[in-house]
C-alpha cells in the first residue's frame, strides 16, 4: 500500500478514536452529574428524616400527660418511633391511674410489636395494672374516715382498720427539723413498700440525726447518715419519672445504698447512673433548697 494511503488510513483511525473518547467522556460526565444529584437528594432526605426523628423523640421525652401524646399520634404512626409512642402512652396512662386506657395501649403494643425489645417493659406495666385492679376489687368495701358537708356539717366515722385510699397524705411522711425551719419527705409506700419500711427504720433510730451531715451540689443536696450497720437492700420497681424535689437513693452493683439520700434540685442535670426513687418533698421545698453544709439536723420524726 502506498505511503500516502497509509497516512490517510491512520488519520481516519485517529478521528474515530477521538470521537469515541469524546462520546465516552460526555457519558462519564453525564453519569457523574446524575450521581452527584442523586447523592445530594439522598443526603437531604436523610438529614430531613433525622431532624424529624429528633423532633418526634423530643416530644415523647417532654410529654407529661396522655392528652399531649394522643393529639400527635398521627405523627408517629408508621414510623420507627410508634412502639416507643405506645409504651410512653401506656406509662402516662398508668401514672394517671387510667387503667382501661393503659390496658388498651399495652394490648395494642403487644399485638403490633410482639418482638420489640420494649415488650418486657409493656408486660410489666400490664401486670401492674392487673395487680392494682385485683387489689381495688378486694378493698372495694373498705372506707376511710371522711367529712361530709350537708345543710348541717357532721362527721361520719366508719370502718378504718384496713384503710386504702390513695388520697393526699396517704403515704407516710418524715419531718426533718433544722435549727429554725423544717421540711418533709413523703415516701412512695404504695409503690415501694419494702424500701419505705427500711428507710423509716433507719431514719427513726435513736439519735440518728447526730450522725447526719449535709453535702451540697448545684443540682442536689445529700443527707448522709451513719448507722451501726451498713444498710443495703434489693431495689423495687417504680415507673415514676424523676422530677425536681424528688428523693432518691443510689443503686450500685444491684443493691440500694441507704447511707446517702439525694434531694434532687435540678432533675435535668442529675447524673447519678443508678438510683431508686423513694419519695418527694411536698412541704418545705424552699427550706431544703437553702440548706448549707454546716446546717444542723435537730430531729427526724415520722408523721
Amino acid at each position: 500500500m502506498p505511503l500516502y494511503e497509509l497516512k490517510v488510513e491512520g488519520q481516519k483511525k485517529e478521528n474515530r478514536l477521538a470521537k469515541a473518547v469524546e462520546t465516552h467522556s460526555k457519558l462519564l460526565v453525564t453519569i457523574s452529574v446524575i450521581v452527584i444529584i442523586v447523592s445530594a437528594a439522598l443526603t437531604a432526605q436523610i438529614l430531613l428524616a433525622t431532624k424529624r426523628y429528633q423532633q418526634l423523640f423530643s416530644k415523647l421525652e417532654i410529654s407529661t400527660a396522655p392528652q399531649m401524646l394522643v393529639q400527635n399520634e398521627k405523627d408517629y404512626m408508621g414510623t420507627k418511633l410508634y412502639p416507643d409512642f405506645l409504651y410512653r402512652l401506656a406509662r402516662l396512662y398508668y401514672e394517671n391511674a387510667n387503667y382501661d386506657k393503659t390496658k388498651e395501649s399495652c394490648l395494642m403494643f403487644l399485638k403490633e410489636f410482639a418482638e420489640h425489645p420494649l415488650k418486657q417493659s409493656v408486660n410489666e406495666i400490664l401486670n401492674l395494672v392487673n395487680q392494682d385492679l385485683a387489689f381495688l376489687e378486694q378493698k372495694k368495701d373498705v372506707y376511710v374516715q371522711h367529712f361530709k358537708l350537708t345543710s348541717h356539717p357532721w362527721i361520719q366515722t366508719v370502718k378504718t382498720e384496713d384503710t386504702f385510699t390513695p388520697h393526699p397524705g396517704a403515704n407516710p411522711r418524715l419531718k426533718f427539723a433544722l435549727e429554725k425551719d423544717s421540711f418533709e419527705i413523703e415516701l412512695f409506700d404504695l409503690e415501694t413498700p419494702a424500701t419505705t419500711r427500711l428507710v423509716i427504720e433507719l431514719l427513726t433510730q435513736k439519735e440518728i440525726e447526730k450522725s447526719s451531715a449535709f453535702e451540697l451540689s448545684d443540682d442536689f443536696t445529700i443527707l448522709s447518715v451513719k448507722s451501726e450497720k451498713e444498710v443495703q437492700f434489693e431495689p423495687e420497681k417504680t415507673y415514676r419519672t424523676l422530677t425536681d424535689n424528688m428523693v432518691v437513693l443510689e443503686v450500685k452493683d444491684g443493691k440500694v445504698l441507704a447511707n446517702k439520700f439525694y434531694l434532687v434540685k435540678n432533675s435535668k442535670n442529675f447524673k447519678l447512673q443508678g438510683y431508686q426513687i423513694i419519695g418527694e418533698i411536698p412541704n418545705g421545698i424552699n427550706v431544703y433548697r437553702e440548706i448549707k453544709s454546716d446546717s444542723k439536723l435537730n430531729s427526724i420524726t415520722k408523721l
